[in-house]
């Protein structure tokens, strides 16, 4: 039984990925893992960003603030994971043991840090069949150790294209990052000169209506005053004719009985009488139209009230958050 290619990836993966450096704070180190444990049970393509975010328990905002995007935290994932491998091959090809001891002591290594770890559903190597693989593969040995010790010898040159990959995904990740923000960008200037456009046109409009409002009750108004006034004089006409009518016959019948001594008393009540009454009707008319033209001007306060009171609800409206397409337009006569 041998350790095949795919065993020993899947199996590299699940120590690279356990081996995950705390990073960017609490929210920022649980979003790498999250990350790095969906890559590896997934692939890029088939990983989700918000499975990513609920292993986590962050929200998608809180990933995107740490990492800009699902590239560029694949970038990082890749990144790390080439900077473990990178350091592990330095350190055991800088020991003074054989090729044979330094494979032999990177193999067991990698098994055993990876004992106690749970292991990836990519991982199919059962960890008993991973231990005895281990004796096997030291007998093995001695046949591959040409091979062993070229990929050694080519550690520099594998690291180095590991890490222009990773460049070049870091490249490409921030090209479109930059035409990701250039359409949000445009997009946005779009939906804020829509947004100016119906924010003047409302505008417009509730300008046009309350100046609609301001000119019908300013003529009701003059046309209630004149119609007050007009009434005012009448009123007042026909009581001072009404007194002057009252003062001659009251006149005149006082010099009717001054003529009549025994009746003049009677003819200074009833004079005084009369002038009392006039002077009661005359009040009574004066009283009847200031009441006719305080009906009249309290009509129009409460017609401008609700005029300010429509103008108020425009410019609150204006004020307010713009309204979805599907939203009722203001109504300024409500």
């Amino acid at each position: 039984m041998v350790l095949d290619a795919g065993a020993g990836a899947a199996l590299l993966t699940n120590l690279l990925v356990n081996r995950r450096r705390p990073r960017r704070g609490d929210s920022g180190s649980a979003i790498f893992q999250a990350a790095a444990l969906e890559f590896a049970q997934r692939g890029y393509d088939a990983a989700g960003v918000d499975r990513i975010a609920d292993k986590a328990r962050v929200n998608k905002a809180m990933l995107y603030y740490h990492f800009g995007s699902k590239q560029s935290l694949y970038t990082e994932v890749l990144r790390d994971m080439f900077r473990a491998v990178g350091r592990r091959t330095q350190t055991i090809a800088a020991s003074p043991d054989a090729a044979e001891a330094k494979i032999d002591a990177w193999i067991v290594t990698i098994v055993e840090e990876a004992r106690g770890l749970p292991m990836t559903s990519g991982c199919v190597v059962p960890r008993g069949d991973v231990l005895e693989l281990l004796d096997e593969v030291r007998d093995s040995i001695p046949p591959e150790l040409d091979d062993a010790q070229d990929v050694l010898d080519r550690k520099d040159e594998i690291i180095a294209k590991a890490e222009h990959d990773a460049e070049q995904a870091v490249r490409k990740a921030n090209a479109e990052a930059e035409q990701t923000l250039h359409d949000a960008q445009e997009r946005a200037e779009r939906m804020v000169a829509e947004a100016t456009a119906r924010a003047e046109q409302l505008i417009a409009d509730a300008e046009a209506d309350s100046q609609r409002r301001v000119d019908a009750g300013r003529a009701e108004y003059e046309e209630l005053v004149n119609r007050a006034g007009a009434e005012a004089d009448r009123m007042v006409e026909a009581g001072r004719l009404s007194y002057e009518q009252a003062i001659r016959e009251g006149r005149e019948e006082q010099a009717k009985l001054v003529e009549q001594t025994e009746v003049v008393q009677a003819a200074h009540a009833e004079s005084a009488r009369i002038l009392d009454t006039a002077g009661a009707e005359t009040e009574r008319l004066r009283a009847e139209c200031d009441q006719y033209v305080d009906d009249k001007l309290a009509e129009f306060e409460e017609l401008l009230s609700h005029t300010l009171r429509s103008v108020g609800k425009g410019r609150a409206h204006l004020h307010a958050p713009m309204a979805t397409a599907n939203s009722l337009p203001f109504d300024y006569r409500a």
